[in-house]
């Protein structure tokens, strides 16, 4: 409406709030009731330099899922690393969430390409190699697709289905 009826042309869909804050609800660790645990990650490999001083961050979230269908954020890290260190930060993580959360499944991104596949494929190997449960998300190059598949955690927040434990990251 702002761009065809008042002229706006830098008005754009994603502000319209897809996602509010107030729709999550705050607990402690006593009131999580997830059954199935999953820690998925958005990877990066660049360290802030002077000729690019603010890189994408790799973030690993922690989520969790109970009987009834509510979701629990458990817990949210990132860096900014290069590749090396980024794999060895990713199977220290994983083992600290068994041994703090049992069970949890990781999420390793394969980007669309050949590179994306490889890069995917030696983590992968790495971190079964380590004894962790994990598995590849391909993803596709089509427009919005981090959106897209954002939309349904919106809805169950919206409906305040999501919990997120009280935690230093929360602000983040």
């Amino acid at each position: 409406m702002e761009r065809l009826l008042l002229g706006s042309w830098t008005a754009r869909e994603t502000a319209s709030g897809f996602f509010k804050r107030e729709w999550v609800n705050f607990v402690d660790t006593a009131n999580i009731r997830a059954t199935k645990r999953v820690r998925a990650w958005d990877i990066s490999g660049t360290k802030p330099s002077e000729v690019n001083p603010d890189p994408d961050w790799t973030v690993g979230t922690l989520m969790g899922q109970d009987s009834v269908g509510n979701i629990y954020v458990l817990n949210m890290c990132r860096y900014r690393q290069r590749a090396a260190v980024v794999l060895d930060n990713i199977i220290n993580q994983g083992h600290e969430d068994v041994k703090d959360w049992g069970d949890v499944h990781l999420v390793i991104p394969e980007d669309a390409g050949a590179a994306g596949k490889q890069a995917c494929d030696q983590m992968l190997g790495a971190l079964m190699k380590e004894g962790l449960n994990v598995k590849r998300n391909k993803m596709s190059n089509v427009k919005n697709r981090k959106l897209k598949s954002f939309e349904p955690f919106c809805v169950a927040a919206e409906n305040k289905m999501v919990y997120m434990l009280k935690a230093d990251w929360n602000e983040t």
